[in-house]
């Protein structure tokens, strides 16, 4: 934490931005991964998207079969498909903060309530075979087991 990432024409402090969360008394290591995975995997499908993945997240990490924490369940190997990239957009980014805080504060309802897995319209991963589908969200498929 307290790393700087560019982006636009100024610099975003994680910490500064995560001081309120400190206040909250939310773990702030679970809230940047969150945050992260939220980014990295749906920043470009609004609000909706980025809280479907956060569903995902939080799903598995209330199921026996996955991590009881939201970062190993975030970097589980093979699980997300980002992997350490540079956060380059300010604006995305703190979005992505407030709606991880969001989540852990329970203060939304459920986008794709019980998803477990989802994966891009353009790809066909052969886990997906048997799933049923929640819900498509932009380019986006949800899925409970």
């Amino acid at each position: 934490m307290g790393r700087s990432w560019a982006g636009g024409s100024r610099a975003v402090d994680t910490l500064q931005l995560l001081q309120p969360t400190i206040k909250h008394k939310l773990p702030v290591l679970s809230l940047q991964c969150l945050a992260e995975v939220m980014y990295f995997e749906a920043r470009s499908e609004g609000k909706i998207g980025q809280l479907a993945v956060a569903d995902v997240v939080m799903a598995r990490v209330l199921s026996s079969k996955y991590p009881n924490n939201i970062c190993d369940v975030i970097h589980e190997k093979g699980q997300f498909t980002y992997n350490k990239q540079v956060i380059t957009e300010d604006k995305a980014w703190v979005l992505a903060l407030r709606l991880a805080k969001i989540v852990l504060l329970h203060r939304y309802v459920a986008v794709v309530p019980g998803a477990t897995h989802y994966h891009a319209i353009y790809v066909h991963p052969k886990w997906s075979t048997g799933l049923t589908v929640i819900k498509t969200i932009k380019k986006h498929i949800f899925y409970k087991i």
